[in-house]
């Protein structure tokens, strides 16, 4: 479970810190409610579909691109190198 990442997901517009791993590592900075830690949980699910699907939406558009180029990863490599 990855706490920060819910926060900045779910929770983007309230101030927060996070000290270490563990919700009880939350400190609450914004006016609006803390959430509990099971609030928290029951986003983790939807939260890593969403960057399962944001991550291989970035290789779909990786592997386009580079075909249209024309060349391989391991060339573009060469090319940043």
């Amino acid at each position: 479970m990855d706490y920060s990442l819910i926060l900045s997901k779910r929770f983007n517009d309230s101030q927060w810190v996070l000290n270490g791993d563990d919700y009880d590592g939350l400190v609450w900075l914004s006016k609006d409610t803390k959430p509990t830690k099971t609030q928290l949980e029951s986003h983790w699910d939807s939260v890593l579909s969403e960057v399962t699907a944001e991550q291989s939406a970035k290789l779909a558009k990786k592997a386009e691109l580079l075909a249209k180029l024309g060349i391989t990863e391991e060339d573009a490599k060469l090319l940043f190198s």
